[in-house]
C-alpha cells in the first residue's frame, strides 16, 4: 500500500466503516470501505433489482464473475454492480475496496445519457490520490445528514462517480493513442519505397495531423518525419554493405525524391556520402 493510502486509512478499522441512509421509496444510499481476506468467505454474490452501487478495488487482487464471464480484478478497477444482474466478487489476495450505492435511478440515467451508455460495467480509472480523498469524505456527512441532506449528498456522491469516470476516459485516451503511434511507427517503417505522407499516416491512424505530430514527439523524442528518414537511412546503410545496388537504385527503392537528395541526407547524418560509406566499412 502506497504512503498516502495508508495515511488515509490510517486508524480505521476497515471492516466496519459502513454507512447506509434511507431515501423516499425504499431505496437507499450508502457508503463504506472493506477488507477482504482470501478464503474468509469473502464470495460475494449480488443481484439487487432496485439498487446500483459501485466497488472500487484500491489494493489486492479478485475475480468478477456474471452471465457473461468472468474477469481478473487488479488495484484501480471499478465494478459497476448492475441493477438485476447476478454476478458475484472473489478475493484472490488481501482486498481493500471503498463503494457507493444509489437509488436505481442513477444507473438508469448513468446508462442512458451518461458514462454507461456504452457499457463496459468494468472501469479501469487507476487509483488517483485527490478523486479517492474526495470519496472518503463522503462519511460522516453522510451519517450526519437530514433526509433533506442526504438527497443532496446523492448529487455530490454521483458527481464523485463521475470524476473517477473522467479517470477512466482519459486513461483508456492514453492507452488508445499509445495503440495509434505505434500502429503509425509500423506505417513509417514498411513499403518505404511508395511511404506515406506523413499527413496520410495521421490519418490512417484517426488522429489530426498536428495531435499526430505532437504526441509521436512526445513519446519518441522526434517528429514523424525525422523517424522516417532514420529508418530509410538505416535501410540504406545496410544495402550499401550488403548488395550491389548502385546508389541511385538504392534512393528510388527507398523512397528518396532521387539521388541527389538521398546523397544529402545520407552525408549530413554520416558525415559520409553513400559511395564513401559503401568503401570505408565494406
Amino acid at each position: 500500500m502506497s504512503f498516502w493510502l495508508k495515511d488515509i486509512f490510517f486508524g480505521m478499522n476497515l471492516r466496519t466503516r459502513r454507512v447506509m441512509r434511507s431515501l423516499p421509496g425504499g431505496q437507499s444510499l450508502g457508503w463504506g470501505v472493506i477488507e477482504k481476506i482470501p478464503g474468509a468467505g469473502h464470495t460475494t454474490e449480488f443481484s439487487h433489482a432496485d439498487q446500483y452501487s459501485v466497488v472500487w478495488l484500491l489494493e489486492g487482487t479478485g475475480i468478477y464473475r456474471d452471465g457473461e464471464g468472468e474477469v481478473k480484478l487488479e488495484p484501480g478497477d471499478l465494478v459497476h454492480r448492475v441493477p438485476g444482474r447476478t454476478h458475484s466478487t472473489v478475493a484472490t489476495s488481501r482486498w481493500v475496496e471503498v463503494y457507493l450505492q444509489f437509488p436505481l435511478e442513477t444507473y438508469q440515467s448513468l446508462e442512458a445519457f451518461g458514462p454507461l451508455a456504452e457499457a463496459p460495467k468494468l472501469w479501469k480509472p487507476g487509483v488517483e490520490e485527490a478523486t479517492l480523498r474526495s470519496w472518503m469524505e463522503l462519511e460522516e456527512p453522510l451519517r450526519r445528514a437530514s433526509l433533506e441532506g442526504t438527497l443532496i449528498l446523492l448529487l455530490q456522491m454521483q458527481g464523485r462517480l463521475l470524476a473517477v469516470g473522467d479517470l477512466h476516459r482519459r486513461r483508456q485516451g492514453g492507452a488508445k493513442s499509445q495503440g495509434a503511434l505505434d500502429e503509425a511507427v509500423a506505417l513509417l517503417q514498411t513499403n518505404l519505397g511508395q511511404a506515406r505522407s506523413i499527413p496520410e499516416v495521421a490519418r490512417a491512424v484517426g488522429m489530426t495531423h498536428e495531435t499526430f505530430r505532437k504526441a509521436f514527439r512526445d513519446r519518441f523524442g522526434r517528429s514523424p518525419r525525422a523517424h522516417q528518414d532514420r529508418v530509410r537511412l538505416d535501410a540504406a546503410k545496410e544495402r550499401l554493405l550488403e548488395g550491389q545496388m548502385r546508389v541511385q537504385e538504392i534512393a528510388q527503392t527507398l523512397g528518396f525524391a532521387n539521388p541527389y537528395v538521398f546523397s544529402r541526407r545520407f552525408r549530413e547524418e554520416m558525415g559520409l556520402s553513400p559511395r564513401e560509406y559503401r568503401k570505408r566499412y565494406r
